[in-house]
């Protein structure tokens, strides 16, 4: 697939702010990000009946936890991003989101945001390359190492995700009142605020398990 291929839909639409709506994709990017074993569970055990049976003590997080599977599962991802004109498969979706969000990176750390190894981020890399969505340039900081950088056409069609992201948040919420909507965005505001600050305590939890104790370096 051409970067003109990739593009030629998106091309013809003019960007708009980013509003509120714009939680979509981004939420979708986080849960799976945060989520992807509770993910596996859950097509194992709730996409097909989401409320019956479900392993959990509450309706919302089974609710919850069916929507994650959903809106990270690869062919809705492809589904959703295809109706903007872009053709590509669910992890150089997310791969360009990630770049987009986080700006130039190294493969490595690429790589680890994707929860893959070298190997296969180099595949993805040499097919966004070949689509002339990313390019590699020189690390300023290690002349021996290079960062990813969207092209602008890389940078339209993560524009083009946004656009995917609200028109599928329209739809979900079509026949919902003002203010069901706004209710609707506050607690999810509210929702992100404390995963985040959960995982981040998280991640403190999982330093202090890795670094050496007194007892173990005298050892």
């Amino acid at each position: 697939m051409s970067g003109t291929r990739a593009t030629a839909s998106a091309s013809r639409r003019k960007s708009r702010p980013v509003g509120a709506a714009t939680a979509a994709p981004a939420l979708s990017l986080l849960l799976r990000d945060r989520y992807a074993v509770l993910r596996t569970v859950i097509e194992e055990h709730l996409v097909s009946e989401p409320y019956s049976e479900h392993p959990y003590s509450s309706i919302f997080l089974a609710s919850l936890t069916s929507v994650i599977a959903q809106w990270t599962a690869p062919s809705f991802l492809v589904a959703i991003t295809a109706r903007e004109g872009i053709d590509l498969d669910s992890t150089s979706i997310t791969a360009i989101s990630i770049l987009d969000r986080q700006g130039p990176m190294r493969p490595s750390v690429l790589a680890d945001n994707l929860g893959t190894g070298a190997s296969n981020v180099s595949k993805i890399l040499g097919r966004l390359e070949t689509a002339e969505l990313i390019e590699r340039r020189k690390d300023d900081a290690d002349a021996r190492a290079w960062l990813v950088h969207l092209t602008p056409a890389g940078a339209e069609v993560a524009a083009a995700f946004i656009r995917a992201g609200d028109g599928m948040l329209r739809e979900l919420l079509d026949g919902w009142s003002e203010k069901e909507r706004h209710l609707l965005t506050q607690l999810m505001q509210r929702l992100d605020a404390s995963t985040r600050a959960f995982a981040a305590t998280l991640d403190t939890d999982s330093a202090r398990s890795s670094t050496p104790t007194e007892s173990t370096v005298s050892s």
